[in-house]
This record gives structure tokens, C-alpha cells and sequence, in this order.
């Protein structure tokens, strides 16, 4: 399984983000020092393990949410 894509609404400094076209492979996210590198990767992180509590560094606003577009090996499509 990998992710294609990923939407992200009110997350950090995202909001109404949406990422396309990921591979099935390494991809790699390149910006300079606060430009929401840790933010994404905290995302994906919140996606896959909920997210986190009232006291974590980054909090999700009030109209968070997003979702993961996720190809299986037998090709079949999934959104999370």
C-alpha cells in the first residue's frame, strides 16, 4: 500500500492543501526552515494515529481534517 495523494484543511499553516501525484516510491520534501515541513509530516502522522492531544505542539483547529488517497498492490483505490 502507499499514499497518492493527501489533503490537508486547517492543519498548522495548511489549510485547503492539496498533494498529488506521490509516488509509489521515496518522495522527498524539500523547503527551507519553517516552511511546513514538520507540519506535514505531523499531518500524515495524525492521519495514521490520530490526532494528537490538547498539549501536543501541534494542534489541529476547529475545521481540521484532511484525508489520504491510498493505492493497494492489487491497484485498488482508498480514501482515510
Amino acid at each position: 500500500m502507499f499514499i497518492n495523494t493527501m489533503t490537508i484543511r486547517d492543519f498548522g499553516i495548511y489549510n485547503d492543501v492539496e498533494l498529488t501525484g506521490l509516488s509509489s516510491g521515496l518522495n522527498i520534501f524539500l523547503g527551507d526552515n519553517e516552511a511546513g515541513k514538520s507540519t506535514c509530516l505531523e499531518f500524515l502522522r495524525s492521519m495514521l494515529t490520530g490526532f494528537p492531544k490538547a498539549q501536543a505542539r501541534l494542534l489541529p483547529g476547529p475545521e481540521t481534517y484532511g484525508s489520504l488517497g491510498l493505492t493497494l498492490p492489487n491497484g485498488e483505490q482508498l480514501r482515510l
